[in-house]
């Protein structure tokens, strides 16, 4: 790239896979001949996407480039989780049906059973989140709630939410969980006016807002935890960085 006043600005990435800066035209990652192996590296030029890389992965792509020559393959095949690909959207809807048919339900839930909450002696990562339904925040993020829960559910992981509203509004909690499809594990404060209890049990760092969200790994570890409305990326980031970015990672490690 020619040297400029935006040079700077627009430096391209590292490398995703080894960290080596890249040069211009962009890469996408280092295909080396082995994992191990050190360099040296050439650019390989497909019109789709650069790749810096050596030996075989090149495929006499850069050389057919760069000479003006027909490059040995014009197409290739996908190669990838087939869950992304278009087709699937029947897939998707059918899914998103079977989600809505989902049974929802709320139980009531002591002291006691929260501290169990807390201490974790499950196997799985486990998000509770304190909430309300006269709670604004609560109400706007709760459908992220729902949303977590689908994409993570199918692994070691699971979401318990517990309502603080008081007795007269159970009715409309039922109603509200149904309505957001939240098949999730739902709790209300068996007294829920005895709040020092319900935040002892949960969270003795909990000051007492709503809501309030702890990410809580087996055998009790806070691996998250936000005083107010959660920040949906910072969570995900918090759940995949504890069980892995891959269904064969150890969750974690």
């Amino acid at each position: 790239m020619p040297p400029g006043p935006f040079t700077e600005l627009l430096r391209p990435p590292a490398c995703l896979a080894c960290g080596r800066q890249a040069a211009w035209p962009l890469f996408a990652a280092c295909l080396p001949d082995e994992p191990s192996a050190p360099g040296p590296w050439r650019l390989a030029a497909d019109p789709a996407v650069t790749l810096l890389s050596r030996g075989p992965y090149a495929g006499g792509l850069h050389e057919a480039v760069l000479a003006g020559k027909p490059v040995p393959a014009e197409k290739t095949k996908v190669f990838g989780c087939s869950i992304k690909w278009a087709e699937k959207k029947g897939w998707l809807a059918e899914g998103v049906k079977k989600w809505a048919e989902e049974e929802v339900t709320v139980s009531p839930i002591d002291a006691n059973g929260l501290a169990a909450l807390a201490k974790n002696d499950s196997t799985k990562l486990r998000l509770i989140n304190a909430w309300a339904t006269w709670c604004g925040p609560c109400v706007v993020e709760f459908p992220e709630l729902v949303n977590i829960n689908r994409m993570y559910r199918g692994r070691a992981f699971e979401v318990v939410t517990v309502s603080a509203d008081p007795p007269q509004l159970r009715a409309d909690v039922l109603k509200f969980l149904k309505d957001k499809q939240a098949s999730t594990r739902n709790y209300f404060a068996a007294d829920p006016d005895d709040h020092d209890a319900m935040i002892n049990a949960v969270d003795a760092e909990w000051q007492g807002e709503l809501p309030h969200t702890l990410l809580v790994a087996p055998g009790g570890r806070v691996v998250y935890r936000t005083r107010g409305a959660f920040d949906p990326l910072a969570l995900r980031k918090a759940i995949v960085g504890y069980l892995g970015r891959y269904y064969h990672s150890v969750a974690g490690k």
